[in-house]
């Protein structure tokens, strides 16, 4: 890239950020994607080979950012569901009469289920401690019924391993 294309980067920032406001409406979020597309560009302009449109070479960069940046906050969203779930799960009473073996019981089975890989625990939880049914599930975690009913029969199968049964 050429100094006198470094230049269209300036030019190109109205355009970023419309597309940027278009998909969050947190302006700082917005300004630090964009900052961080010129900055990408200019860092990348020896690879840039010209095969494109310098605009839709900037533009896929864009793209690109706002999509990590979409995957960032829907991890960071399922990490507080599934910690609002587990505080669900910690808050339950036994229901047993012999409340001390219910009690280790339960502190067993829970801290079994922490051990969990993430993904499992979630589901698990979802499943077995908040009765939620497989269609919610997948549409709760955004996947396939099948895909919820393997976790389901992993995370049991990890979970008899853990316990020890």
């Amino acid at each position: 890239m050429h100094q006198t294309n470094l230049r269209w980067l300036s030019e190109l920032r109205p355009l970023l950020l419309a597309t940027a406001k278009r998909h969050f409406h947190d302006q700082d979020v917005v300004e630090d994607l964009v900052q961080e597309t010129l900055l990408a560009a200019w860092r990348g302009q020896n690879s840039f080979r010209g095969d494109s449109n310098i605009k839709t070479w900037v533009y896929s960069i864009l793209k690109n950012k706002i999509r990590t940046q979409i995957q960032t906050l829907q991890r960071e969203r399922s990490r507080k569901s599934a910690e609002e779930e587990l505080d669900l799960l910690k808050a339950r009473e036994p229901s047993c009469l012999d409340k001390y073996f219910c009690g280790k019981l339960r502190r067993d089975i829970r801290n079994s289920i922490q051990k969990l890989p993430y993904n499992y625990q979630r589901i698990f939880i979802l499943k077995y401690i908040l009765d939620w049914d497989t269609p919610q599930i997948a549409l709760k975690l955004n996947m396939q019924e099948n895909n919820v009913l393997v976790r389901l029969h992993r995370s049991r199968e990890k979970l008899k391993v853990l316990i020890g049964a």
